[in-house]
């Protein structure tokens, strides 16, 4: 099983828990924490909290906290964390089965480790429960017991860190590594972005396009066969209009490192719906859209075609991880068009005003 800190991932609003489980587990957690559906998740979560140490009466004894214990020899992490609680945790944990400022995951749902969350499945060592089990034992015969000694907690978790070498590669390797998942890759933020008019937004692609066919036509008429014309006359009708396609090649984990947050479908979604109109009674408004590449508008118009390939691995929701994305733009200049203004034009297009560069 895993916790998740409320506090340290920046969680207050179901938004914010949203974007960490994914939409389709939210009704799941909350239930499995006794939390109502409320704008303000940290706040409810609290007065589940306080409600639970004001209506509690009697300490949790120490038979009970070893049984407790037992549940979490599977993932050290829990069980440091749990034998290091104070009274008012214990109750928590005994009848929410949660923390003050933690809140489990079903088993189901599978985060990656971070600072805010526990449950890293490594086994206790037998020789941390017994050190335990013996104070919780010694306890239970006494008159008045007090909570387990948390220096004795840290000494004994300390000694075993420092044994551990994973831990120890772990000490090492944070002198040389930044914390930042994506420190040594760049992710181009606000570098590539997509614009609707309908709604006045935008979304970020975390990638540049892996390729672009930009194409331009022009349309002519044939005369009439002349009398001695070996070749028919051409005659200018009209340009474009200009075809562009994007492919984009992006993986989900792209955006905050855990591919649960949803944020590649939004953004999947977001190129679908700019492909339909949009209704005010009788009054049908189409979309146009302006893609920047590079923080310079590259073309204005309108999303004709939107492509999403998925393939594998699967991630922790059952659903594919990868996706190469193609989506295609008709323009509408916002500027005219001729002969000396396209051979002006720079490679990237127009600049966020709509200006020759």
């Amino acid at each position: 099983m895993q916790m998740i800190n409320l506090q340290t991932m920046g969680i207050k609003t179901l938004s914010d828990l949203t974007s960490v489980v994914s939409p389709e587990n939210v009704d799941t957690v909350l239930n499995i924490n006794n939390i109502p559906r409320t704008p303000n998740i940290a706040q409810a979560y609290q007065q589940v909290c306080d409600d639970i140490v004001s209506q509690s009466t009697e300490p949790i004894s120490p038979n009970t906290k070893l049984d407790m214990l037992g549940k979490y020899t599977d993932n050290a992490d829990i069980f440091e964390t749990v034998a290091l609680a104070d009274e008012q945790d214990w109750q928590i944990l005994y009848q929410n089965g949660s923390l003050h400022n933690f809140i489990r995951l079903p088993d189901e749902i599978t985060l990656p480790l971070t600072n805010g969350v526990i449950g890293n499945g490594q086994t206790l060592p037998r020789s941390i429960y017994d050190k335990i089990a013996q104070e919780l034992r010694i306890a239970q015969t006494l008159p008045n017991y007090d909570p387990l000694p948390k220096s004795m907690i840290e000494r004994l978790f300390a000694d075993y860190n420092s044994n551990n070498l994973s831990s120890r590669f772990d000490e090492v390797a944070s002198k040389y590594t930044n914390p930042d998942v994506f420190y040594w890759f760049h992710i181009p933020w606000g570098e590539v972005t997509l614009y609707s008019s309908i709604d006045k937004t935008s979304v970020d692609f975390p990638v540049y396009p892996e390729e672009l066919q930009d194409g331009r036509s022009a349309n002519y008429d044939t005369m009439p066969e002349l009398l001695y014309q070996y070749e028919p006359w051409q005659v200018y009708k009209s340009s474009g209009p200009r075809k562009v396609s994007y492919k984009f090649d992006f993986h989900r984990d792209m955006w905050t490192g855990n591919h649960l947050d949803g944020k590649a479908g939004q953004l999947v979604r977001f190129c679908e719906a700019c492909c339909y109109p949009d209704y005010d009674g009788s009054a049908v408004h189409t979309p146009t859209v302006d893609l920047y590449i590079g923080g310079k508008r590259h073309i204005s118009g309108v999303l004709t075609e939107c492509n999403a390939d998925w393939d594998g691995p699967l991630g922790l929701d059952n659903y594919y991880l990868h996706c190469v994305l193609t989506i295609s733009i008709i323009e509408v200049s916002p500027i005219p068009l001729n002969y000396k203004s396209v051979k002006s034009l720079p490679i990237v297009g127009y600049d966020k005003q709509g200006q020759v560069l």
